[in-house]
């Protein structure tokens, strides 16, 4: 699921205690250094980041998709995925997947106290969206992929629920 901490060694208050306590996050990479961030990093996003998010939110708000409601949101996910099954998607799979991505984050962002950002982490970068408050990390778009490939519907608005909660604790 894109889950991280933004702690890294240096914000560690006793070197000999890490990992532990509530805001630990995963332990770091313990590979080689390929000059690769080893504990996910972010930035605010930029113009080409912003209008990708205006083009899902658009893309959505145009079939009706309410982003403030999670019912709505998750409606239209498990319809995506029905037309992807009955193979009535017309090759549609990454551009719903996208908007989908898109709405979740953005309820976060409304909803969950967390911001847009570039996320970077040994994987790559790619957009999602940090807690203001413990620097939890998502990526809203793999949320979406992993559960596509899967051809899971129903767990929209429990999933994105929990990941408010995690944001305004």
């Amino acid at each position: 699921m894109g889950l991280f901490s933004r702690r890294s060694r240096d914000d560690a208050a006793d070197p000999d205690d890490e990992g532990s306590g509530p805001d630990a996050g995963p332990a770091a990479y313990d590979g080689p250094d390929d000059g690769r961030p080893q504990r996910p990093d972010s930035e605010p996003p930029g113009e080409e980041d912003q209008a990708r998010i205006n083009a899902g939110l658009a893309r959505l708000s145009a079939l009706g998709v309410d982003v403030d409601d999670l019912a709505s949101l998750g409606a239209a996910y498990d319809a995506a995925v029905a037309r992807h099954v009955a193979g009535d998607d017309a090759g549609d799979r990454d551009h719903a997947v996208e908007a989908i991505g898109v709405g979740i984050g953005e309820h976060l962002v409304r909803h969950g106290r967390m911001d847009w950002a570039l996320v970077s982490d040994v994987f790559g970068t790619d957009l999602g969206v940090v807690a203001r408050r413990g620097g939890r990390a998502f990526i809203p778009s793999n949320i979406v992929a992993t559960r596509w490939i899967n051809g899971e519907t129903g767990w929209l608005p429990g999933v994105v629920a929990h990941l408010v909660r995690l944001g305004t604790a």
